[in-house]
């Protein structure tokens, strides 16, 4: 007898704080929380029990951490640093706003707090979108979309960006997820690279270094860039062992903080500070889109 797989099924979720309000996903096996007032964040992922994620409270305190951390943010229209928050683009000076003011740069984009709409949602996928009018934080209009697939074992996410301004705007795009390790030096780490980046005391990328094949131990403090040469990473925890499809993503940002509980694994179409020093560096025209999929499975351990 064939077994009938599991439905899942939604619900929203009101909070006072809207910031708080969140979809629910679940199944008997696994439970995902998307925040469309905190740019559309996948802010929880349990399977079997076991939570994936780095903990999120769904409390004021948690909106700081999120604040914080870019906890599950959606890194655009650059991932990590812009030096000083300035660049040029056709013969035009920008200077964007200093939001991590210890280093003097701009950091992660403009889109982690922004309140996304709900265009479609069902037992199985939601989809979001935010309309961006140009101001301070980046002088262009663009759409953003996500929309997240959901089954008991994975979870795909496709963004969509189109641009809606007269001018053509560079662009980058990230993903900042934090998931939950032990910090025992049993956690391991496994991709394909072969260039990684030394960094300057502002945390600016500098020259290039060559590597082979990582594979690491997850037990220090870490906060690297790599180029990847494969599309796959594959993280082994004590409970859960989760691969990372990345196809349309080249770099990867690794950052583990000081307690050690957490991995913050950043696929990145470019490295930080792109619009300056032009790696990975992408470029929209007028009413063009760019599209782009990731995709997380929880796997057998091989």
């Amino acid at each position: 007898m064939v077994a009938q797989k599991q439905i899942m099924t939604h619900q929203f979720v009101s909070n006072p704080d809207p910031r708080l309000s969140y979809y629910r996903f679940e199944s008997p096996k696994t439970t995902f929380s998307i925040f469309p007032n905190l740019g559309a964040s996948l802010l929880d992922w349990t399977y079997h029990g076991v939570p994936i994620l780095a903990p999120f409270p769904i409390t004021e305190a948690g909106i700081e951490q999120y604040q914080n951390d870019y906890q599950s943010s959606i890194l655009f229209p650059f991932p990590n640093r812009l030096e000083n928050g300035q660049f040029s683009h056709e013969g035009k000076n920008f200077e964007l706003p200093i939001n991590e003011p210890i280093l003097n740069n701009a950091i992660h984009g403009c889109v982690s707090n922004c309140s996304f709409s709900v265009i479609e949602v069902n037992s199985h996928s939601i989809q979001l979108n935010y309309m961006h009018e140009p101001n301070q934080s980046f002088p262009f209009g663009f759409s953003l979309e996500v929309s997240y697939q959901f089954s008991e074992e994975s979870v795909s996410i496709q963004f969509k960006i189109i641009n809606l301004d007269k001018k053509s705007f560079p662009f980058g795009l990230g993903w900042h997820p934090y998931f939950r390790i032990e910090g025992d030096g049993k956690d391991t780490i496994h991709f394909t690279s072969d260039k990684t980046y030394a960094m300057n005391k502002h945390m600016i990328p500098t020259n290039s270094q060559m590597v082979a094949n990582e594979s690491m131990v997850l037990n220090n403090e870490l906060d690297t860039p790599y180029r990847l040469t494969h599309p796959d990473i594959i993280l082994n925890t004590k409970d859960y062992h989760l691969k990372l499809e990345t196809k349309e993503f080249d770099y990867l940002q690794l950052y583990i903080p000081k307690n050690r509980k957490s991995i913050a694994i950043e696929p990145m179409t470019c490295i930080s500070n792109s619009f300056n020093n032009g790696i990975g560096k992408k470029h929209l025209e007028p009413t063009a889109s760019f599209t782009s999929n990731l995709t997380l499975r929880v796997i057998n351990q091989n």
